[in-house]
């Protein structure tokens, strides 16, 4: 357990690096998924740990996921 929370702690510590480094005329930029660009891949990660700890009390996923809806950043 303590390898899978070091290793959640390092790829979130680069995604924090990646996204600072970002400049404004990139948060518009298609990832490789076409749906989505950075700024929605971004607040896609920011909601899954936003509800992530919610299902430690709230079991029921769809019922976490819900109470973060809509724009995080």
């Amino acid at each position: 357990m303590d390898n899978a929370k070091e290793m959640l702690g390092r790829a979130l510590d680069g995604l924090d690096q990646r996204v600072r480094a970002a400049g404004e005329d990139q948060w518009a930029l298609v990832t490789p998924c076409d749906e989505w660009t950075v700024r929605d891949l971004v607040n896609h990660v920011v909601w899954v740990q936003r509800w992530k700890p919610l299902l430690i009390v709230r079991p029921n996923h769809a019922d976490a996921g819900k109470s973060y809806e809509g724009d995080l950043l």
